[in-house]
């Protein structure tokens, strides 16, 4: 077996083709790499939830002669019938995705095609053979998933080279969190925003405004706290954007830990590529486990 280093941190550890059985899969992040040797594994259809499909919508399964709009019903419409020359999938907006699956694959099994469709869970997987699919105006679409391709006579290096590259080619997307200092207050350690950060990888982002705390005798000295919670070694990027948006605020960043200790402050720290701005955008590494926070806040705060 051969080990192969991933920029996304993982070390992954690979065997021979020989010992992979096909649809064998790895996930990164949350999507599927599938090993696929015969191309079948591109071939499979997600299926959706009832309540996401439009009565009328439609999709195409093609095989290397025929050609055959489906045409999804539901069985509460008022106006029932579908256009002529389609194929009828019924459903109700309470299906599942199994139910679904199920439904489709009995509506192309049906169709005079020469491929055959098999549901499994809420994936409709088709046989060997030409086949195209055509989402239509439905929101169906293939397999969230990535083929590896392989052959059963590929070294380990060789399996662990394609599945590299599948990766890189196709890398897992960083989810992203959204949150909101524009509601106070966050203006203590205790009753900060939670980035929901605990070290794996990941964005947050939000927007405040620091001077909209009514409750204060002087406005400007109000603050925005945001924590985050990581392991030791985990390098994390704090960016301000005020200068770059048009305000002019002169940002103080300060980093405290979870018993509010000073541990470092930025200022006037452009990120690379941008101009010198009172923006700081740094990167610090986590000395040790735990919780901490950021103090956003402008330079009369910090001096």
């Amino acid at each position: 077996m051969d080990r192969f280093e991933l920029d996304f941190g993982y070390t992954l550890v690979t065997p021979t083709g020989a010992g992979i059985a096909d649809g064998a899969s790895v996930t990164v992040d949350g999507v599927d790499y599938i090993f696929d040797s015969d191309g079948f594994f591109s071939r499979n259809i997600q299926a959706i939830l009832g309540s996401l499909i439009n009565d009328g919508d439609t999709f195409t399964v093609a095989d290397s002669t025929t050609n055959r709009i489906f045409e999804f019903e539901d069985v509460n419409s008022p106006i029932p019938g579908v256009q002529t020359g389609n194929v009828v999938v019924s459903f109700e907006s309470s299906d599942t995705t199994n139910e679904i699956a199920a439904t489709i694959t009995d509506a192309v099994n049906g169709a005079g095609l020469s491929i055959t469709a098999v549901a499994n869970g809420s994936v409709v997987e088709f046989s060997d053979g030409p086949f195209t699919f055509s989402p239509g105006q439905s929101a169906l679409q293939l397999q969230d998933a990535f083929s590896v391709a392989f052959s059963i006579s590929d070294s380990s290096s060789q399996v662990g080279a394609m599945l590299a590259s599948t990766i890189a080619s196709n890398p897992p997307p960083t989810p992203t969190a959204v949150g909101d200092l524009l509601s106070e207050s966050n203006d203590t350690i205790t009753t900060e925003l939670d980035t929901t950060l605990t070290g794996s990888t990941a964005n947050f982002r939000a927007n405040g405004n620091i001077g909209d705390n009514a409750a204060l005798f002087d406005v400007a000295l109000d603050v925005d706290f945001v924590s985050f919670t990581v392991p030791a070694g985990d390098i994390v990027t704090i960016d301000i954007d005020a200068n770059d948006i048009g305000t002019t605020l002169d940002p103080f960043l300060p980093l405290l830990d979870a018993h509010g200790i000073l541990l470092d402050f930025w200022f006037v720290d452009p990120a690379p590529g941008q101009q010198i701005t009172p923006d700081p955008d740094v990167t610090v590494t986590a000395q040790s486990t735990g919780t901490y926070c950021v103090r956003t806040c402008g330079e009369r705060y910090g001096s």
